[in-house]
Order: structure tokens, then C-alpha cells, then sequence
């Protein structure tokens, strides 16, 4: 506790028989003894009783936790709230679960149907169709004219 080792120990008793002297040393020892039994005592009670309020610290903590799940009437909706309050993964899992439906139903879908109309690209062949279309209009005005 203090770190005094036989050698001081052996002084200090060295010492002590030196002043009281060898007539008075063993009543002197006696109080001594007296004294640290005391102290040690003292010490004793004061960490048994700080043991104590620590235990009932960590029951009044264990209590409140218990009363606390004990009000909580619907603990899914609870741990959901403090997992997900903003429900911001609840939407991501909706349209999750939207985007596998679309692509379970386009999976299923005969291959004879081919793509949504939405989803068709123009073909390459179909655009100078489109640039024809103009071409073939000027022919028959130029035949009237020269008709």
C-alpha cells in the first residue's frame, strides 16, 4: 500500500526502540497495532459501502432498462423506428422489391412479344425510309409538272 519494504521496515523498528526505548516498545506496538486495525477497518467499511452504491448504481441502470422495454407497447415498430427513422430503407426495399417484379414479368414474357413499345428503338433501315419519303414526294411533283 505504502511500498515500504523490510528494510524500512527494520529501521523504522530500529528506530522506534531507540527513542520509546525496550521498557515502553511492546505497550507502543500494541497501540500501533491497535491503530492500523482500525484504520484497516475503516477502510473496509468505506469500500464495502462504495461496492455497495455502485452495485445499486448498476440495479437503478438494469431497472429503468426493464421499465423502459416494459412501455414500449410495439417493440417492431420500436427497433424500426431507431434502425430506420426517416423510413428511408423501407423505400429503397419497395422499389427494390418493383424492379425485381418488372423483371420477373419481362423474364416470363414470350419471346414472341418482343420488347414494349415504350422500350423499341427505331431501326437503322427505317431512317432512310423516312429520308425517302420526301425524295419520292418531289418525283410525282416533278411528273405533274412535266405533265
Amino acid at each position: 500500500m505504502f511500498d515500504i519494504g523490510w528494510t524500512e521496515m527494520a529501521v523504522v523498528a530500529l528506530i522506534a526502540l531507540v527513542v520509546i526505548g525496550p521498557k515502553d516498545l511492546p505497550g507502543a506496538m500494541r497501540t500501533v497495532g491497535h491503530w492500523v486495525r482500525k484504520i484497516r477497518l475503516v477502510a473496509r467499511d468505506f469500500q464495502s459501502n462504495l461496492d455497495d452504491m455502485i452495485r445499486e448504481s448498476e440495479l437503478d441502470e438494469a431497472r429503468k432498462a426493464v421499465e423502459t422495454t416494459k412501455a414500449i407497447r410495439n417493440p417492431g415498430k420500436a427497433l424500426k423506428d431507431s434502425i430506420d427513422p426517416e423510413g428511408e430503407l423501407e423505400k429503397e426495399a419497395k422499389d427494390l422489391e418493383k424492379d425485381a417484379a418488372e423483371t420477373k414479368a419481362e423474364a416470363n414474357r414470350p419471346a414472341s412479344e418482343g420488347k414494349p413499345k415504350a422500350e423499341e428503338k427505331p431501326k437503322a433501315e427505317e431512317k432512310p425510309k423516312a429520308e425517302e419519303k420526301p425524295a419520292e414526294a418531289e418525283a410525282p411533283a416533278q411528273s405533274k409538272k412535266t405533265a
